[in-house]
Formats: structure tokens, C-alpha cells, sequence
């Protein structure tokens, strides 16, 4: 199986928090930003207002026959729900077939969504599933942004103030259709097309590790600033209360991800020194030897690097021995 890359966002932002962002690197990092944020906000509204049995997936990269990433895709067993998550300001229309914001021409970003949706029925109809519908719909999460059209495009095109009605109507449809269908199976169908997102962050070389900036960060609001207790460690921005062992756990996380292209960087001594945990070495290594799996090499021992955030390889770390 193919390494999974970092996705973009989350190497620009632990770049930013660590004193190794580019000029040039900046503008991306405040645009992705804002549409991470979005995202994230957007998934945690409906996963809060749906059925316990449905499957939600952000960031689904397919291919079938071209590539194509669904911000959010849903599974609910009687349908498939494909959710894109706009952070426009402003004016957005759909008219003529064509998309503009702010009466300047834009991305059609409606022929996107259509082509996402297409290929998902292919996909079912490929696997003899084409009796289950596929509904899109476009979210607009900014609250001062406004939604003209002027036909119908198979794309719901869905303003703020609309969210919760919108994700009641969803709620309901399921209610009403014929339960035939088991989202575990159509998930199982459509995640065999699923691949790696093919973008993956700039490589960064490995002499930057001396120049970033070394330390714990709060994993909310990422201060430096934390107190240092017995088990836990504090955020004195925030308030933040974090066990020490996931604190090191999240931290190793951040180190490997950063140079995700490199499969020896987690060695004992670069770990705790990009960590800032000098004075307790034998703490935070002994941390780590009870989660983490090692790697010997006739250079000694280092710890896997999974490239990804902590909240992505939690589940694959080992228990407590």
C-alpha cells in the first residue's frame, strides 16, 4: 500500500507554528486556512444533526476516469450525499452555465461538482448498484455570502442561515425512501476507487530541522506558552488541559509529518530535541516506546515516520504494554 502524504494545510500550518514558512508559502497558507476552517466547522454541524449509522468521510480523493476529490462524502445506506463546502464572501451566481463571484468569472465550480456526482453513479452503476441516488449539494458558510442562480444544475446550492433546514430535508428524504441498501456495502464499493490525494505538500530538507522552532505547542490553539504539571500540561492562552503522553505522542506526530518524505528522521535524539524536552528525555522516550513502533538499522534505532497528523495514526499506535 502506497504511503499516505500529509494533506497540504496541515504541513503549511505546522510549518507556519514552527518558523519555516516560505513568503511565498503564505498566501497559501491563509487561503487554505480559511477553507480548512470552514470545513472543519461544516463537518462537525452535520455530523451533529444525522443519524448515528451514517458514515461521514472529509477529503475523498476518487479516480475514475479523471481525479476528483468530495470535501465531504456520506454514506446513509438508502443514498449517497456529496458535500462541498464553499468559504466564498460576497456574491456568488450561476448563470449562463457559467460561475462568477462578484460579477467576476470564476471556476465552474458547478461543472466540478457535477462531474463528482457523475462519476459516483457510474461507479454504482458500474457495481450493479444504480437503483441508489446520489444528491449534491454546495454549502456556502459564509454568512455575508449570497447564491443566485438561474436554473437548476442537480447541485443544491445551499446559503448559511439554510444549513440545519437543509440537513433536516436530507433527514427526512432518508426517512421516506425504501431501506435496500447497506451503507457499509455501498462505503466498501465506492472506497475501492478512493486513492491517496495527489497533491502532496512541498519537501521541505532536512537542515531546516535546525532552524524550527523547537517546543510543546497547545494542540488547540498552538501557544508555547503551557504550564507544566505532574501528568498533564496546561495552555496558558487558552486553558487547554492535555496528558503529557499525548502531548509527546502528537508532538513526535508533528516532527514526522514536517519531513514526511523522510523515513529515518524520528530518531531518539531529533525527536526530543525538536520537542525541547532535553530534561526529560528518559520520560518522553519512554512514552514513546510504549505506543510507537521502532525500526532498528545498523545506525540504531528509530521510530516510524507515518508522515501524518497524530488525529490520523491515533488508532494505529500500540497499546499500553
Amino acid at each position: 500500500m502506497n504511503k499516505i502524504n500529509p494533506k497540504l494545510f496541515d504541513h503549511l500550518k505546522e510549518k507556519y507554528y514552527r518558523n519555516l514558512l516560505s513568503p511565498n508559502d503564505e498566501k497559501s497558507y491563509f487561503i487554505a486556512e480559511k477553507g480548512d476552517r470552514a470545513e472543519i466547522e461544516l463537518f462537525k454541524i452535520i455530523k451533529n444533526k444525522i443519524p448515528k449509522s451514517w458514515i461521514l468521510k472529509p477529503n475523498y480523493w476518487i479516480q475514475y476516469s479523471r481525479t476528483n476529490e468530495i470535501d465531504i462524502i456520506i454514506f446513509t445506506g438508502k443514498f449517497v450525499w456529496l458535500v462541498e463546502c464553499k468559504n466564498y464572501s460576497g456574491v456568488f451566481e450561476y448563470m449562463d452555465g457559467n460561475c462568477y463571484r462578484n460579477k467576476k468569472p470564476i471556476n465552474n465550480e458547478i461543472s466540478f461538482a457535477q462531474n463528482r456526482k457523475n462519476a459516483i453513479e457510474n461507479i454504482l452503476s458500474d457495481n450493479k448498484l444504480n437503483g441508489v441516488p446520489v444528491y449534491s449539494s454546495m454549502i456556502f458558510m459564509d454568512n455575508e455570502c449570497d447564491v443566485k442562480n438561474d436554473r437548476d444544475s442537480g447541485i443544491e446550492l445551499v446559503m448559511r442561515y439554510r444549513l440545519s433546514r437543509h440537513i433536516n430535508e436530507m433527514v427526512q428524504r432518508y426517512q421516506t425512501l425504501p431501506d435496500y441498501f447497506d451503507n457499509l456495502h455501498l462505503e466498501q464499493t465506492i472506497d475501492r476507487y478512493r486513492i491517496n490525494h495527489p497533491f502532496p505538500p512541498k519537501i521541505i530538507p532536512v537542515t531546516l530541522f535546525k532552524e524550527a522552532k523547537t517546543g510543546i505547542h497547545c494542540a488547540i490553539c498552538y501557544s508555547y506558552l503551557l504550564k507544566n504539571h505532574y501528568k498533564t500540561i496546561e495552555c496558558q492562552d487558552c486553558g487547554y488541559i492535555e496528558y503529557k503522553t499525548e502531548a509527546r505522542l502528537r508532538t513526535t506526530a508533528e516532527l514526522g509529518m514536517l519531513f514526511y518524505h523522510n523515513d529515518k528522521i524520528l530518531t531518539p535524539k531529533n525527536i526530543v530535541t525538536f520537542s525541547g524536552q532535553v530534561k526529560e528525555k528518559d520520560a518522553f522516550l519512554k512514552s514513546l516506546y510504549r505506543k510507537w513502533p521502532t525500526h532498528s538499522s545498523h545506525r540504531g534505532v528509530y521510530y516510524h515516520n507515518f508522515g501524518l497528523p497524530y488525529e490520523a495514526i491515533r488508532h494505529k499506535l500500540k497499546k499500553s504494554k
